[in-house]
Formats: structure tokens, C-alpha cells, sequence
């Protein structure tokens, strides 16, 4: 039976949503210290793609308070700290502190595994088509 285009929207609506919660789930099992947006927020300073409250907070269309709230958690697990840009002083920079990228480099190592794990049966070529895919979607969220 043809589910039609909104039926097959619907149905990799509910995968994604599954699959993602499934991998959040097996990643956040073991570490409880902090959450999968505090995680991003990580990577994000790791790859030197954000280092202010400000540019967190847009990368991951956070309210202030949300931001705040979890950068503030992220300083108090002594995982990040705040430092004042030497160029102009008003702004405030945030970097990864050793005890944040070792955690963010064991969440990551899973973070590879897992994926690993799902990729497992899954040729060269259709991981390519996926990547597309996915990358066509990231345009279009960009519009």
C-alpha cells in the first residue's frame, strides 16, 4: 500500500525521533554529570565554533536563562571556565578546562561506538547517500 509522500514524512519523523532517543539514552546511561545540550555545547567549543554565551546560546536556539543555566552548570562541574577576551574586555570567552574535554572526549568515543554499532550494516556508498541526505536537510533548515 503507497503511504504517500506525507506518510513516509511521518514515518522518518517518528525514526528520527526514535533513534535519537535511543542513542541519547545509551550515551547519558553511564555519565549523569551533564546533559546531551551541555554535551553540544561542548563540542561547540571544542571545535572552536562558539566561545561566548552569546554564540552558545544562538548555535543552539537557547532562551538566555537556558543558556545560562546550563553554562553555569558546566563552570560549576569545573568542566569550562569564563575569561575575559585581552583584545576587548567586555567580552567573555568560554573555554573547556582539561576535566571538560576529558569528559567530553570519553562521550565522544562512545558517541563514535554507538554509531559504529548502527552504521555497522551499512555499505560505503549508502552512508555517502545518507550524508547527502542529511546535508540537503541541514540546507534547507538554513533558508
Amino acid at each position: 500500500m503507497d503511504k504517500g509522500k506525507q506518510g513516509i514524512m511521518k514515518d522518518i519523523i517518528h525514526t528520527q525521533f526514535e533513534v535519537n532517543r535511543a542513542v541519547r539514552k545509551k550515551l547519558f546511561q553511564t555519565e549523569r554529570t551533564i546533559t546531551p545540550t551541555q554535551m553540544y555545547m561542548l563540542s561547540l567549543l571544542d571545535k572552536g565554533e562558539a566561545s561566548t554565551v552569546s554564540e552558545l546560546r544562538k548555535r543552539l536556539d537557547l532562551t538566555s536563562g537556558a543558556a545560562t543555566i546550563a553554562i553555569n552548570r558546566l563552570i560549576e562541574g569545573q568542566y569550562i571556565k569564563r575569561e575575559r577576551d585581552q583584545g576587548d574586555r567586555r567580552v567573555v570567552r568560554l573555554s573547556m578546562t582539561d576535566k571538560g574535554m576529558e569528559i567530553y572526549q570519553k562521550l565522544n568515543d562512545q558517541f563514535q561506538v554507538t554509531y559504529s554499532q548502527l552504521f555497522k550494516d551499512f555499505s560505503a556508498e549508502e552512508l555517502e547517500q545518507f550524508l547527502v541526505f542529511f546535508n540537503r536537510m541541514k540546507e534547507q533548515t538554513m533558508l
